[in-house]
């Protein structure tokens, strides 16, 4: 069993981060107990890569704890960071103040990634939705940042080739967080 390296206290209120076997490459967030409900997505980080998976409908709350967790992330690398997530197929549209909130805070993408690549899991009209969202994203912002991808192993492959790293090796890797895998 993995133990806390510390804590973290913010707004949303305690998260413990703990290390996996690659502890200097990962580490996971993970909210303590009922302080912070349960969240619509799981996180980690490897070196710069940020992978994110909604494996549920993003919420208004989500939103605010997915753009804290960003920037945290950024700090803690203090590089931009390429980002890998992921919808699944459980995660429907947001509603609307969700979906709202997403399109204010846009430019913590920018600020924060050097690349932002998205798989979308979700089909009909939650895919639809979710790609209409990042569509108007992408307009009010620097377009080439974001890059939606039709498979999680393409969008690895298109990371390994920006980090000049064995495709194989990191998704073995990011499979070891099971931060992608179903919730």
């Amino acid at each position: 069993m993995p133990y806390i390296a510390h804590l973290e206290f913010n707004s949303n209120g305690v998260y413990a981060v703990v290390p996996t076997r690659y502890l200097e490459l990962f580490w996971l967030v993970v909210p303590i107990g009922g302080v912070t409900g349960i969240m619509s997505f799981k996180s980690g980080l490897i070196g710069r890569i940020y992978l994110l998976h909604w494996v549920a409908s993003p919420r208004r709350v989500d939103v605010f704890r997915l753009v804290e967790d960003l920037g945290s992330m950024r700090r803690k690398v203090g590089r931009p960071l390429i980002a890998l997530g992921v919808v699944s197929r459980n995660a429907c549209e947001p509603d609307l103040p969700a979906r709202a909130e997403m399109i204010r805070n846009h430019r913590i993408w920018y600020e924060s990634c050097e690349s932002v690549n998205v798989v979308l899991q979700a089909q009909g009209f939650a895919a639809t939705v979710v790609r209409t969202i990042m569509a108007q994203i992408t307009l009010v912002a620097r377009s080439g940042v974001i890059k939606v991808h039709p498979s999680v192993d393409i969008a690895i492959q298109r990371i390994a080739r920006t980090l000049d790293r064995d495709p194989e090796e990191l998704k073995r890797q990011i499979e070891l967080t099971g931060v992608l895998s179903p919730a």
